[in-house]
């Protein structure tokens, strides 16, 4: 379905460089959105990998609610950068 990699590594990626003022029309925003949107499951939500860390940074675990958030609010990001481009 996807090339590997995680939602999390990706939204964090896109909110930066929307951050760092990138344009939304950018081929490496495009990228980054069509993998996330291609990624979403048929439920709405983001499969969770283990970036999440507990004791020490010693052990990684999955956390679905971070998942979406990160999702949704690089998704966020995007649609503010693509309203003030069409400006």
């Amino acid at each position: 379905l996807f090339r590997s990699g995680s939602v999390e590594e990706t939204a964090w990626a896109l909110s930066a460089l929307l951050a760092s003022g990138a344009p939304a029309d950018s081929p490496a925003i495009q990228q980054g959105i069509g993998w996330l949107l291609a990624a979403q499951q048929p439920d709405g939500s983001w499969p969770p990998s283990r970036v999440c860390a507990y004791i020490r940074h010693l052990m990684h675990y999955p956390n679905g609610a971070i998942t979406r958030g990160l999702a949704l609010r690089a998704l966020a990001a995007y649609r503010e950068a693509e309203t003030a481009g069409a400006r």
